[in-house]
Parts: structure tokens; sequence; C-alpha cells
């Protein structure tokens, strides 16, 4: 029977040798008992250590895109909502619901109305500064606060407003003057291009699809659908909170701004 037992001068030896089966046996030769060399082991265990790190530090900023996609108190963004908002999960593509489905009516006007109660909000001096914004020359209201709007709310009047313009025949009779016109259509352009930066920055990824309607396979004869779900603001939360700091357009009083002293 073949020794196996080996000195510790062999060790050292295979250890500073180029060729790994110098000292070897013939049994040391059988694939499933030869050992690894140390180099190689020692490669493995740092490509394993670096995949290790890596899939940790993707998994990180994984997290973190996601959360900054779906959370807007992100830690990197200031906003004055923090702790009130919640969330909420539902459709991608939901029907359309009463009374936002109407056609051009005082009930619609009345809920665009309402929608837009919490538009303008009082902000104390203290959060303008925690915000960073500017307080040169802002408008400010008898109490010192300042008046504020979320981008939510622009976007929401910006939107109102184009609606009108589609519905330009209803709303016709209560434009007058060459400058209202004028102001109507700078305004629409605004509008557009306010509502494409927002579209864009918070891009919704939700995947939509087409689906045949009509026995025909014209262009026309088909229609998006979607199964697809999003993470959302739960709406009554964000509005709970505007409306407790809301201005009442017909009993607010604003300071006197820096042009009115001017002679």
């Amino acid at each position: 029977m073949p020794e196996t037992t080996k000195t510790a001068k062999d060790q050292t030896y295979r250890l500073l040798e180029d060729s790994p089966d110098l000292y070897e046996t013939p049994q040391d030769t059988h694939p499933f008992q030869k050992g690894i060399p140390w180099h190689v082991k020692a490669l493995s265990t740092t490509v394993l250590v670096l995949l290790l790190y890596i899939s940790i530090l993707v998994t990180r900023n994984h997290l973190v895109v996601v959360r900054s996609c779906h959370a807007a108190e992100d830690a990197d963004m200031k906003t004055l909502t923090t702790g009130a908002l919640k969330y909420q999960t539902r459709p991608a593509w939901p029907d359309m619901t009463y009374p936002w489905n109407l056609e051009p009516s005082e009930e619609l006007d009345a809920a665009w109305d309402n929608l837009m109660l919490a538009q303008n909000i009082r902000v104390t001096a203290q959060e303008m500064t925690r915000m960073g914004e500017n307080t040169t020359n802002r408008a400010r209201v008898e109490n010192g606060d300042y008046v504020g709007v979320l981008g939510v709310w622009h976007h929401l009047h910006c939107l109102d407003h184009l609606r009108r313009m589609i519905h330009y025949d209803y709303y016709a009779a209560n434009v007058t003057g060459k400058e209202a016109a004028l102001y109507l259509t700078e305004h629409s352009d605004h509008c557009v291009e306010t509502l494409r930066v927002a579209l864009m920055c918070r891009a919704d990824v939700a995947l939509y699809s087409a689906e045949w309607v009509r026995s025909s396979h014209e262009p026309e004869n088909k229609a998006i659908r979607s199964d697809a779900n999003e993470k959302c603001v739960d709406w009554e939360s964000l509005e709970k909170w505007a409306l407790a700091r809301a201005l009442d357009p017909r009993g607010t009083r604003y300071l006197p701004g820096p042009y009115e002293h001017q002679g």
C-alpha cells in the first residue's frame, strides 16, 4: 500500500514549486482527491467577496431609487408634508369616474373648484427658511405668513385651464377682449410645458398594452389596456393637510408689496 503521509519538507516544496505534481504520488492525481492550489482558493475567495460587495451595493442603490420614486418624502427632498402623507396601491389604468366624466357643466366646474380649495396655503417664515426659499419680495398675509402653493395644485390649475380650452365653445362667453384671448394662448403654452416637465420628472413606467376591440385589424380598432398597479399618494391625506392651511380667497388680506411703496 503506497504511503500517503508527506513530510513538512514535502509540503514546503509544494508551496514553492511552480509544478503542483512534482511530489505527488499516483494516488494524488485522482481528480477527486487532488487538492485545489492555494492561489486558486485565494482568487476564488476574492471574487466571491467582490461579488458580495457588488450585490450589496446594487441592492442598496435599488432601494434608494425605489424610495425616491414612490416616496415624496425622500430624505434628500425637502418637503412640508413630511409625516402627513399616506400611500395606496391602485390600477394604473382606471376607468373614468363621476364627476370627472361629466360634460362641461356647472356641476363639473363645482367639482374642479372644490379640488382647488387648497391651492393657496399659509407657510410660516421658519418653514420658508427650512425649505430654502428666498423671502425677498414674497407675498405675505396679514399675520406675516407667506403665500405658498404646492406643485400638484399648480399642475391641477393648468389641467383645469387646458380642459376649459378644449371646451372653448362652452366657456368662450367668459373670455372677452383681445388681451384676454392672448393671455389664454400664452397661458396654455405655459401649462403644456409645465405638465410636460412634471410628467417627465416623475415618469410613470407602468406597462400598457393594446387590445383588439373590433374584427378588422386596423390601427384605430385597438384600445390601450393595462393590468398594472402603481403606488400613489392617498389624495385625502394630502388634501386634509393642505385644507388646514388653506387661504380663503374671499377673506384673506395681503400685506402691502414692495412696489406699493414706490411713488
